[in-house]
């Protein structure tokens, strides 16, 4: 046998229902507001389209701040010129070792922008090498970085001049820049990046 509630008992009960769940909607908004958060819109790293082919001026400055000796004996802007022509080709992007772009052709404008040549084959070598890019399209940037790498000489290093592993800080960079040539991006901080000045 089942019990049966009077309609005048059910219409109460499911009122009651209702002023409860009114409530608890209530008190649960209230709950989530004026607590001091904030929706934070992060904003999208934009990333853009991989260069397939790009123009390098074969003139690269280097910063009054590099000593005299690194640059008239090292050929850091050859060797890095050189490395980034190899690296790229992973990536299937051919460079132009040119600086006459077209106006609607990618260009990249490189600078060497600090490096040091401390410690030695005896003592150990305590190198790097930090360079700046901006890519253009055309007329217009539309991406650059930063990227540092260091060296210690590694396997054979005391038998290294320093130039040589000054160099091979510049084969790094150049397998850094060819993969952001990849997915270029804009103040992008590459490589040993906590060497890189803050200005």
């Amino acid at each position: 046998m089942y019990l049966t509630i009077p309609s005048k008992y059910n219409k109460g009960a499911n009122m009651y229902k209702t002023i409860l769940l009114l409530l608890s909607s209530f008190l649960l908004v209230f709950s989530t507001t004026g607590c001091g958060s904030k929706t934070v819109k992060v904003k999208p790293k934009v990333i853009y389209k991989s260069v397939t082919k790009v123009y390098i001026d074969t003139n690269i400055p280097l910063d009054d701040s590099i000593a005299q000796n690194i640059q008239a004996e090292c050929a850091l802007d050859t060797r890095l010129l050189n490395s980034i022509k190899v690296a790229s080709k992973l990536y299937h992007i051919e460079v132009v070792l040119d600086k006459k772009a077209s106006a609607t052709e990618n260009s990249l404008k490189l600078k060497l922008i600090d490096a040091v040549s401390a410690g030695n084959a005896f003592s150990g070598h305590k190198k790097f090498v930090v360079a700046s890019g901006e890519l253009f399209e055309g007329k217009k940037k539309i991406a650059s970085f930063k990227v540092a790498r260091k060296s210690g000489g590694g396997m054979f290093g005391g038998y290294k001049s320093s130039c040589a592993v000054l160099g091979g800080c510049t084969v790094t960079m150049a397998k850094d820049i060819a993969k952001w040539l990849d997915a270029p991006t804009q103040n992008a901080m590459l490589g040993d990046s906590h060497l890189i000045k803050k200005k």
